[in-house]
C-alpha cells in the first residue's frame, strides 16, 4: 500500500513541470548539453535515457588515468583542477586521496561487473573492466605487502611516482581513518561477491576473485582489533605503533582527542562492519554498537511555510490547499548540517528501495523532499552539500566549506547557503529519476558548470564564481546515484553469509535498521507522504560570468 502512495506522489509531483514531455531527436552529445534541456523534458523517458547517456559519456572523461586515479597503482586521485578561464584542465591533478574516493570508483565497477548498460559505458567495456580491476588489485597488493599495520584499510595516500604505488601521506603514516574505509569495504564486498560468481562460468577471473576475496577478509579480520574500543565505541581515526606490523591490538591506539563514529550518516558503513561481520561474545555487546549511536539518531520536523509573503509556491491553490489541509510538515532524520553527503551509506547498503525497510524509505525520501522544499522556498537555484568553496577567479580553492545545510533540522549551525553543487542531488535521484534531473540540470546550467570532464565542483547562487575544480565526491557520487547505486548488490552478498540468529546477515541488518529506526520513528509518526517534490523556482543568472568557450 506504502509502495502504490510513492507511484502516486511521484504522479503528482510530476504536475508540477509542464505537461508534456517533448521527445528529444537523438545527436552527437556535446559537453554543454544541459541548456538544452527544461525540467519538463525530463518526463519522457527516452530524454531521461538520452540524458543519462551524456552524463556518463562525459562524467568518464574524469575518471582515466592521469585524471581521475594514478595509471601506475588505479587509485583514484582526489580530484583535478580546471583552469578558472578556459575549463581545461590546470596543472597537476590532485595527488592526494583517501578510500572514500576510492569506494565512490569501485562501487561504480562494481555496477559495470554485474552488468549494468551505463556503467559499462562509464569504464569503457567489459575488457576494460577486467583491466581495472586488475590493476587496481596490483596496487592494493602493493600497499598491503608495504604496509600490514593498516589491516588492509588504507590511510589518506599521496603518490610514489617513481615507484608507481600509493602510500601514506606524512601526517597519516600512523593513523587510519574509520569512515571513509567503512564506505569503500562495501564496495569492494560487493566486487568479491560477483568476481566468485562469475568466476564459476570463467576460469579466467579465478585468481582475481581470490584476491579481491582476500581483501575482504583481511579488512574483516582486522576491523575489530584497529576501530574497536570497547563498550560500543568505534573510533574515528585509529593510531598505529608500527605500520609494518600485522594487526594485533597492541599496535592501535587512540589520542586524547579521537573522536567517535557514532553517527547515524557515512559513518554506519564501519558501524555496520562490525555488526554484521565481526565476532563478538555475545549478542549485548553486539548490540552496545547501536547504543552509543542513539543519542544522534533524532525525528525533527521540516515545516514548510503557510504564508504567501514567505512561501511563493502557494499560488498554486491546489497546492495551498493541499498543505493547509493534510499538513505541511515533513518528518526527516535531524542531519549535521543536513548536507546530502550526510545520506551516502544509502549509495551502499539496501535502506531505501527496499520492500523490508518501508518506514526507512519513507524518511529517508522524506529527507529530499524537505532539501528541494527548503530550496524552492528561499528560490535557491540549486541544493546545498559540503563541497570546496567558489573563488573570485583565483586557481586556489580558499577553503572546504563543510558547513552547508538546512539549520531547522541540523545539530550544527550552518555558515554558508550560498553555494550550490550539483552532487547536492544525488540523495533525490535514489527515489525520482525526474525530478532529480530537473535539479541537477538547473545548477548545470549555470556558467562554466560543464566542461569536457563533466559538471564543475561548485557556483554561488549569484552565478558571479565557480570552484575551478573536478572531484570525486562532487561528481561520481551522483554518476553512482543515477545508477541506483550499490544497496541491491551488497544485499545479494550479505544473504549468501550465514547468521546464526537471524538466519543469514542480511536478514541482521534489517534486524537492526528496523529495530534501531523504529525506535525513534514509529511508522505513524512520519508526516509528509502526502507532500510532492517541487522543482526549482529560478535559475542561475546566466549574465554575471562569461562561459568557457569549449570545443567539445
Amino acid at each position: 500500500m506504502i509502495f502504490r502512495l510513492f507511484v502516486c506522489l511521484l504522479v503528482t509531483s510530476a504536475l508540477f513541470f509542464a505537461s508534456a514531455a517533448e521527445t528529444k531527436q537523438a545527436k552527437k552529445a556535446t559537453c554543454r548539453f544541459a541548456k538544452e534541456y527544461s525540467c519538463k523534458d525530463f518526463q519522457s523517458a527516452y530524454n531521461v535515457d538520452q540524458y543519462l547517456k551524456n552524463v556518463i559519456h562525459w562524467e568518464s572523461k574524469f575518471a582515466q588515468p592521469g585524471v581521475g586515479y594514478d595509471p601506475a597503482s588505479g587509485y583514484t586521485y582526489d580530484g583535478h583542477p580546471l583552469n578558472y578561464q578556459t575549463g581545461e584542465l590546470y596543472g597537476e591533478p590532485h595527488t592526494f586521496s583517501a578510500s572514500s574516493k576510492e569506494s565512490i570508483h569501485m562501487a561504480i565497477v562494481a555496477l559495470a561487473l554485474d552488468g549494468n548498460v551505463l556503467a559499462l559505458q562509464y569504464v569503457g567495456g567489459r575488457d576494460s573492466l577486467i583491466k581495472l580491476l586488475t590493476l587496481k588489485m596490483k596496487g592494493y597488493s602493493q600497499f598491503n605487502q608495504d604496509y600490514p599495520g593498516f589491516g588492509c584499510y588504507t590511510p589518506w595516500v599521496g603518490f610514489n611516482q617513481t615507484a608507481g604505488t600509493f602510500v601514506p601521506m606524512a601526517d597519516w603514516m600512523n593513523r587510519v581513518p574509520g569512515l571513509d574505509n567503512g564506505e569503500w569495504f562495501w564496495s569492494l564486498f560487493a566486487i568479491a561477491d560477483m568476481l566468485e560468481e562469475q568466476s564459476k562460468a570463467d576460469a579466467s577471473l579465478t585468481s582475481l576473485a581470490a584476491q579481491y576475496r582476500g581483501v575482504v577478509n583481511c579488512q574483516i579480520s582486522a576491523a575489530k582489533t584497529i576501530f574497536y574500543r570497547g563498550d560500543g565505541v568505534v573510533s574515528d581515526v585509529v593510531s598505529i605503533v608500527d605500520n609494518k606490523a600485522a594487526p594485533t591490538p597492541e599496535n592501535y591506539f587512540v589520542q586524547p582527542t579521537t573522536g567517535r563514529l557514532n553517527d547515524p550518516y557515512e559513518g554506519e558503513t564501519m558501524t555496520q562492519i562490525l555488526y554484521l561481520l565481526s565476532d563478538f561474545a555475545t549478542e549485548e555487546e553486539r548490540q552496545l554498537l547501536w547504543d552509543q549511536k542513539r543519542a544522534m539518531l533524532q525525528s525533527v520536523e521540516y515545516e514548510i511555510p503557510l504564508s504567501k509573503a514567505r512561501n511563493a509556491l502557494l499560488s498554486d491553490p491546489a497546492l495551498e490547499k493541499l498543505l493547509k489541509e493534510q499538513g505541511n510538515t515533513i518528518t526527516v532524520q535531524r542531519g549535521f548540517w543536513f548536507s546530502t553527503h550526510e545520506q551516502w551509506k544509502a549509495l551502499l547498503l539496501p535502506y531505501v528501495n527496499n520492500p523490508d525497510l518501508v518506514d526507512v524509505h519513507r524518511l529517508f525520501y522524506n529527507a529530499e523532499k524537505a532539501r528541494v522544499w527548503d530550496a524552492a522556498v528561499n528560490q535557491q537555484p540549486g541544493l546545498l552539500a559540503s563541497i570546496n568553496d567558489v573563488t573570485n577567479g583565483s586557481q586556489d580553492i580558499p577553503d572546504y566549506a563543510s558547513a552547508c545545510g538546512v539549520a531547522e533540522i541540523a545539530f550544527q549551525p550552518i555558515a554558508r547557503r550560498d553555494i550550490m553543487t550539483p552532487y547536492g542531488a544525488f540523495g533525490l535521484f535514489l527515489f525520482d529519476q525526474p525530478n532529480a534531473l530537473c535539479w541537477y540540470n538547473n545548477m548545470l546550467q549555470g556558467p562554466r558548470m560543464q566542461s569536457a570532464f563533466g559538471s564543475t565542483e561548485a557556483i554561488n547562487r549569484n552565478g558571479t564564481e565557480i570552484s575551478p575544480l573536478t572531484t570525486w565526491d562532487s561528481k561520481q557520487t551522483t554518476v553512482l546515484a543515477m545508477l541506483g547505486g550499490i544497496g541491491r548488490l551488497t544485499q545479494r552478498a550479505l544473504k549468501k553469509i550465514p547468521d546464526e540468529t537471524y538466519g543469514d546477515k542480511y536478514q541482521r541488518f534489517v534486524h537492526i535498521v528496523k529495530s534501531e529506526y523504529g525506535r525513534v520513528f514509529p511508522s505513524d509518526s512520519i508526516k509528509g507522504d502526502h507532500i510532492p517534490l517541487v522543482p526549482p523556482q529560478n535559475g542561475i543568472p546566466q549574465d554575471q560570468l562569461s562561459d568557457w568557450d569549449l570545443k567539445c
